[in-house]
């Protein structure tokens, strides 16, 4: 054989043995490190979720005014004698008499 051709050959040969063993393995590094940037930001998210969650508790334990605030807006809670007038919605026909809205 041509030493050329013999070249050649064992550089295919080589190739496709690289490829058999080491293409397979590369595509699973390249899913699972995409994988992992995507648990990384989930994380973060969750992260960001929880320092949230912890000062909103911190304000419920420990806030009267905001506890009222927040029963307030929530659930649209009144002391007597007072209405609660939405801004954020069209009168409807069923409104009852304590709400009123404003468009």
């Amino acid at each position: 054989m041509h030493p050329i051709r013999r070249g050649i050959l064992l550089s295919l040969i080589g190739l496709a043995g690289t490829l058999g063993i080491f293409g397979p393995g590369l595509w699973e590094l390249a899913r699972l490190s995409r994988l992992q940037r995507s648990w990384d930001l989930r994380l973060s998210q969750l992260a960001s979720e929880r320092k949230r969650l912890v000062i909103e508790e911190q304000r419920l334990r420990s806030d009267p005014t905001y506890v009222e605030g927040w029963i307030r807006t929530t659930f649209k809670q009144t002391r007597p004698g007072e209405y609660i007038i939405s801004l954020n919605q069209k009168p409807t026909a069923d409104a009852s008499t304590h709400e009123q809205s404003f468009p």
